[in-house]
C-alpha cells in the first residue's frame, strides 16, 4: 500500500481497506492526492475519500491542512457544504479525510456539457437553471463568512451539482474543498504559501494557465490580506463564465492573466446577457461590482446573494418558472404532501434569505408565545381546580 499511494494510487488500490472503509474506484486526481470512492464495511453506505500521496503524503505541512480542511468544513452546517464524516492516517501514515459522496456532475462539467448541445434554446435554458443555482451558492458562502472562514478557491470544479427534490429546482449545489480556507484574522498574519514547494497553479494543454488563476482576485495575486470580498471576486467569474461561456480573463502565460486581472477591466458586460436570451441590466450590474479591482468597491456576499434572488424572481417573471418548479409533485406523492412541500420550501426560503437580527428576533418572539401559551394554560387549569373545590364545598 505504500508504493500504491506514494505513488498517487491506481487501480492498485481497488479494493484495499483503509481503517472501515473499503476502496472501490478512482474519481479524480491531483497534484496532492487522490478521491476514491470507498465503502463503509460496517455501515454499507458510499462514501468519497481523499487521500494525500506523492511527495506530501506524509508531509506535516499537508496533514495539518488536511486536518484544517476537514476541521472547517464539518464546523461549517449547511446542506450546501459538503459534509466531513473521518479523518485519520493510514498505516502508512498517509493522511486522509472520509466525505459524504455526492452522486452528480462539477458546474465545470455541467458548463462543459452545455458547450456540446446543438440547440441554442437548450444552451440559454441550461445556463439560466445555473445562474439560479448561484443565489444557493452565494446564500451558503455567506454563512461561510459570516462564521469567519474566507474559502479562497472557489471555481466551477469545486461546486458540485447534485439531485434534491426539497429544494426549489430540485437541484442542490455544494461547495467543496476548503483545503485553501482560512480564517480571516489568521490570513493577516500569514501571507506566505500553505507549505514550501506547493504551486497553485495547474497549467493545461498549450500552456494556458487556468483552474485557480482563472478566479483568483487582484489581492490574491498581490499577497495582500483577503475578506469574505475575495470569494465575492471569484464567484463573479464564475457568474461570468456561465453566462458569456467563458472566464472574464484567459491568456497563455501566467504572467500575462495576473496583469489581466490587475489592471484590465472585464470584457464589455452589455453582450453578457446575449448568452441567456434575456436582458438584464441588474445583472450585469452585478458582476461588473463583482468584479472590482479593489475589495472594498465589491458588494458582501448577503448582497450578491439578496441581488440573485432578485435577479431569478425577474428571470421568472420574464420565461416562466422552470420545469421543476411548475411541477413540485415527486413520484408517489400526493397531492396534499406536495402542497406541504411547496409551503415549507416557501418559509424556508423567507427563513434562509432573512437576516441574522431577523431570525434571532423571530425566535425570541415564538419563544415568548411559547411562554404565554404556557402561562395561560396554567392560569386556566388552576382556575378550574378552584371552580371543582368550591362546587365541593357547597356539596358539603
Amino acid at each position: 500500500m505504500s508504493r500504491t499511494l506514494s505513488s498517487g494510487g491506481g487501480r492498485e488500490m481497488l479494493g484495499q481497506e483503509i481503517g472501515n472503509y473499503r476502496i472501490i474506484r478512482e474519481l479524480g486526481r491531483g497534484s496532492s492526492g487522490t478521491v476514491y470512492e470507498g465503502l463503509d464495511v460496517e455501515l454499507g453506505r458510499r462514501v468519497a475519500m481523499k487521500v494525500l500521496s506523492g511527495p506530501l503524503g506524509r508531509d506535516p505541512h499537508a496533514m495539518k491542512r488536511l486536518l484544517a480542511e476537514a476541521r472547517i468544513a464539518s464546523s461549517l452546517h449547511s446542506p450546501n457544504i459538503v459534509s466531513i464524516t473521518g479523518f485519520g492516517r493510514t498505516r502508512h501514515g498517509y493522511g486522509y479525510v472520509v466525505m459524504e459522496f455526492l452522486d452528480g456532475k462539477s458546474l465545470a462539467q455541467r458548463l462543459s456539457d452545455i458547450e456540446t448541445l446543438p440547440d441554442a434554446a437548450e444552451r440559454r435554458a441550461r445556463r439560466t437553471t445555473l445562474l439560479r443555482l448561484c443565489r444557493q451558492i452565494a446564500t451558503s458562502m455567506n454563512a461561510v463568512h459570516e462564521g469567519g472562514i474566507v474559502h479562497r478557491d472557489l471555481k466551477p470544479e469545486n461546486l458540485f451539482l447534485v439531485t434534491d427534490p426539497y429544494v426549489i429546482g430540485g437541484e442542490r449545489a455544494k461547495i467543496l474543498d476548503f483545503g485553501m480556507a482560512k480564517a480571516q484574522e489568521d490570513y493577516a498574519r500569514d501571507l506566505r504559501p500553505p507549505f514550501p514547494g506547493l504551486t497553485l497553479f495547474e497549467p493545461t494543454q498549450a500552456g494556458t494557465v487556468m483552474g485557480t488563476p482563472a478566479y483568483m482576485a487582484p489581492e490574491q495575486w498581490r499577497a495582500m490580506p483577503v475578506d469574505g470580498r475575495t470569494d465575492v471576486y471569484a464567484l463573479g467569474c464564475i457568474l461570468h463564465e456561465i453566462v458569456s461561456g467563458r472566464p472574464p480573463f484567459l491568456a497563455n502565460e501566467l504572467e500575462l492573466l495576473k496583469t489581466q486581472h490587475l489592471l484590465q477591466p472585464p470584457p464589455p458586460l452589455h453582450s453578457l446577457t446575449e448568452r441567456i436570451g434575456i436582458d438584464l441590466p441588474c445583472l450585469t450590474t452585478l458582476v461588473r461590482r463583482m468584479l472590482a479591482k479593489f475589495k472594498e468597491d465589491r458588494p458582501w456576499m448577503k448582497e450578491v446573494a439578496e441581488s440573485l434572488l432578485q435577479i431569478e424572481q425577474e428571470l421568472e417573471q420574464a420565461i416562466g418558472p422552470t420545469q421543476e418548479q411548475r411541477q413540485p409533485q415527486a413520484v408517489g406523492m400526493t397531492t396534499g404532501s406536495a402542497q406541504g412541500v411547496v409551503r415549507s420550501r416557501f418559509l424556508r426560503r423567507i427563513w434562509l434569505h432573512s437576516g441574522q437580527g431577523f431570525r434571532v428576533l423571530m425566535s425570541f418572539f415564538l419563544m415568548c408565545l411559547l411562554v404565554i401559551g404556557v402561562c395561560i394554560g396554567r392560569f386556566y387549569q388552576t382556575r378550574s381546580g378552584a371552580q371543582e373545590e368550591r362546587s365541593l364545598v357547597q356539596m358539603r
